[in-house]
């Protein structure tokens, strides 16, 4: 029964074109309830009580095609049903205007509603996929849908050229995957997953891990391999941009620790390549993270950093494999899948938000914002919970999942040699480092975005509620739930991380790990409960005094201006001044000393991603090169047949002389 409700929404999804106008959004939402709730029921069976469940497809040509819900297949999915039920409740009047600025016509509004379920579908698939030539399939049905999904604004260069962008690199990556699963299949004659791990066993283990690393940190945005993601997040809908950054990008690394549980040696170069390249990652991320002037380039450089992190947890996981010892290898695994559940549930959050402030407010440019919080409270407070979350404060899921990697690294920092404690000393630096410049990035913000006076004259609507409203609850109540109660998530993860490393099973590592957050458990609701008696003991002794108001930032001073306010820009300047090298900070239009009498300028501070300016020379050399190819392009159909033939004759001599 459970194997029908998964399959029919699919096919009950082309009743959208049908359906009036003003019932879409809730039939997709029926849709969405089926399609979600009967995987979360395989999920949990999976998680709990570590049942696996097959779904066989029924396509006669693809016999092979038969999906398996394992246990860490089921946490990807738990992550991408949750996040995907409140994308849905976001979308429910998302297309009608309200927020997006228009309305879609009957046939694309019901095909942008299609596609999103035909993601959801295409994420599970991945997940569940036991052979390469259906999970290669689903992966790109992910990328195309993902794109079409995000050229909703089409009319926008910016945003075409943020797509394509998209496009292009996923099917680079897509190419790198297929060139490892075909030396794969050549060695072993099978396209099955049991058949890369064959490989590893025979074969040297680094030439194809490095093909699949790139192409998986390719889709999780780890730097240098992000150029895609900045552009591409701060361009795509709101109601779109938690799907796709908590868990489209998310799948990249699903992908790497799928294949981390094939690998078969080479333990320790594989440790210090993704630990070097992770470090990097999370370093340059949060740099540039934290002097963005654009909100939503902000949370996109703060995910190439936080996948950073998750992959530091995944290179000590295999450095303890690679000294077999228990603890660092089964908490550097847990750590990396509870930061990529907890990261992508707070990017959901913290997407969801600021595309309904800047929806709302019409700039993503927070030198342009102000004040939000007066008019989106809600919202606001959500925003800041998620940015609590994200910079790894008590009592939310990021601080968990960053305790556990934290716990690993200090209980390794002595007798298992030096290489291991200098890396596990690296661990505990580069996370403090990053957490420091967390706080720098999402203070500002909150501080310049969301508080103080509105610094232009802003067409802010009135935070009324709504379903876009209720939709940031659902991550934002897990997120807390992770934080308050560690110990109901973080057991199922250890229990993960066991079932896909057996030999490695060690039951005091666990119970001493859930011990101390049990304990840690006890203090954040100790605190909780402190903090709401002070709240409510304080409103009860002034609820008969008269709260004075005044103007926000005022200083003590009685002739205020939105101007002396801080601006994104002027926040940061410091720290962009330290990290210059790094962040490409330059001005323009400056004063000459020898400016006398200067005629009214502007002057303007800019940041660059680095790694994005070198590679545009190589960027406008291929569009060149690409454009001269147009010539073949002459719209004469008698042309079109030619080039068929002559590929057809093509294909006939490389056969004849051997080559195919």
């Amino acid at each position: 029964m459970l194997h029908i409700l998964f399959i029919l929404p699919l096919l009950l999804s082309f009743g959208l074109y049908f359906a009036p106008r003003q019932y879409k959004a809730w039939v997709l939402g029926g849709l969405s309830l089926l399609s979600t709730g009967s995987v979360l029921v395989f999920a949990f069976k999976a998680i709990l009580l570590n049942e696996l469940t097959e779904i066989s497809i029924p396509v006669a040509f693809w016999p092979q095609a038969t999906l398996v819900m394992d246990r860490l297949s089921a946490l990807f999915v738990m992550l991408a049903s949750v996040v995907f039920l409140a994308t849905v409740v976001y979308t429910h009047r998302y297309y009608d205007g309200d927020a997006a600025g228009g309305n879609l016509p009957h046939t694309p509004y019901s095909f942008q509603l299609q596609l999103m379920l035909i993601l959801y579908y295409a994420v599970v698939l991945v997940a569940c996929a036991q052979n390469a030539f259906v999970f290669l399939s689903a992966w790109e049905l992910m990328t195309v849908c993902t794109f079409l999904l995000s050229l909703y604004q089409a009319h926008k260069r910016t945003e075409v050229r943020a797509a394509l962008s998209f496009f292009i690199q996923m099917h680079v990556g897509f190419l790198m995957l297929a060139l490892a699963f075909g030396m794969v299949a050549n060695a072993a004659d099978s396209f099955s997953f049991d058949a890369v791990r064959l490989y590893f066993s025979n074969n040297d283990n680094l030439l194809i891990f490095l093909l699949f690393f790139a192409a998986f940190g390719m889709k999780a945005g780890m730097a240098p391999l992000h150029a895609w993601l900045p552009e591409f997040y701060a361009s795509i809908p709101g109601n779109l941009s938690g799907l796709i950054s908590g868990v489209v990008s998310s799948m990249g690394i699903y992908g790497l620790a799928r294949v981390l549980t094939l690998v078969q040696g080479s333990y320790t170069v594989i440790a210090v390549i993704i630990i070097a390249v992770s470090v990097f990652s999370a370093i340059y991320g949060v740099i540039l993270a934290a002097i963005q002037k654009d909100v939503k380039k902000l949370l996109a450089y703060s995910s190439v950093d936080n996948m950073g992190i998750v992959g530091i947890a995944l290179g000590m996981a295999v450095l303890g494999k690679s000294y077999e010892n228990s603890f660092l290898m089964l908490t550097g695994f847990s750590a990396a899948l509870l930061h990529t559940f907890s990261h992508g549930m707070l990017k959901a959050l913290l997407f969801m938000s600021v595309s309904r402030a800047c929806d709302r407010a019409g700039t993503q440019n927070l030198d342009k914002m102000g004040g939000i919080i007066k008019h989106l409270p809600h919202t606001s407070l959500l925003f800041l919970l998620g940015g609590m979350g994200i910079c790894a404060l008590p009592p939310f899921s990021g601080f968990v999942s960053e305790f556990v990697l934290y716990s690993g690294a200090i209980n390794s920092l002595s007798g298992l040699g030096y290489g291991v404690t200098a890396f596990s000393i690296v661990t505990v630096v580069v996370l403090s480092l990053v957490g420091g410049i967390s706080l720098l990035a999402y203070s500002k913000a909150f501080g310049v975005g969301f508080l103080g006076q509105a610094r232009e004259q802003l067409e802010v609507q009135v935070d009324n509620g709504g379903a876009s409203l209720y939709a940031l609850l659902i991550p934002a109540v897990v997120v807390v739930l992770l934080g308050v109660f560690p110990v109901f998530f973080v057991k199922p993860v250890y229990q993960i991380s066991t079932s896909l490393f057996p030999s490695y099973d060690a039951m005091f590592i666990r119970q001493s790990m859930l011990l101390t957050l049990g304990k840690i458990s006890m203090v954040v609701l100790l605190f909780t409960g402190l903090v709401a008696g002070v709240f409510f003991l304080r409103r009860y002794f002034l609820r008969k005094r008269t709260t004075a108001q005044g103007t926000t930032w005022a200083c003590g001073s009685t002739t205020t201006s939105p101007k002396i306010q801080y601006t994104a820009a002027s926040y940061a300047a410091e720290f962009a001044a330290l990290t210059k090298p790094t962040s490409g900070l330059g001005s323009s239009n400056m004063y000459a000393e020898t400016d006398f009498f200067p005629v009214k300028r502007k002057v303007e501070t800019r940041f660059f991603d680095l790694i994005m300016a070198r590679l545009r020379p190589y960027r406008a050399f291929l569009s060149r090169s690409v454009n001269r190819l147009a010539i073949f392009q002459t719209g004469h159909v008698h042309h079109y047949i030619l080039y068929a033939l002559l590929f057809i004759i093509l294909v006939f001599a490389l056969t004849f002389v051997g080559w195919i």
